[in-house]
């Protein structure tokens, strides 16, 4: 585990409770919404989840 990842997880999970992406970003000290924005997984959670629903095999 180094210091990074936990950053890396920290950010994330600021996302995953709801905060706003201007937060995150002062949060996190980056200059650009767009270097904030690569932490967002909301995606992989929708995906996970229609997969665990509609997956042929469960």
């Amino acid at each position: 585990m180094s210091a990074q990842r936990i950053r890396q997880s920290v950010i994330a999970n600021l996302f995953i409770q709801g905060c706003d992406i201007g937060v995150v970003q002062q949060f996190a000290g980056h200059k650009y919404p767009s270097s904030t924005e690569r932490y967002r997984q909301d995606d992989v959670y929708r995906l996970q989840s229609a997969i665990e629903l509609y997956h042929p095999i469960r």
